[in-house]
């Protein structure tokens, strides 16, 4: 499983950090991004799920703020080998 996140900015930090820590704990990987953060910092939105992934342990995680080029990436990964 890969899972494309994003924190919104109508979601708390403690929201976007137990987002990040649950997608941790169940995908192969993550790939951390952006999704609707209006007037929010994208890299503060992202520093609170990463927040959240730092507490699964080996959690693969990437981060790619572009949300097209995170999509694509996802797919690229999950794509025949």
């Amino acid at each position: 499983i890969i899972a494309v996140i994003g924190g919104t900015a109508d979601q708390t930090a403690a929201i976007r950090e137990a987002i990040g820590q649950t997608a941790a704990q169940w995908a192969d990987e993550c790939i951390v991004t952006t999704d609707n953060p209006r007037e929010l910092d994208t890299t503060s939105l992202a520093r609170d799920v990463l927040q959240g992934i730092r507490h699964v342990p080996g959690a693969k995680t990437r981060v790619e703020l572009d949300r097209a080029v995170a999509i694509r990436r996802a797919l690229r990964l999950a794509g025949p080998k």
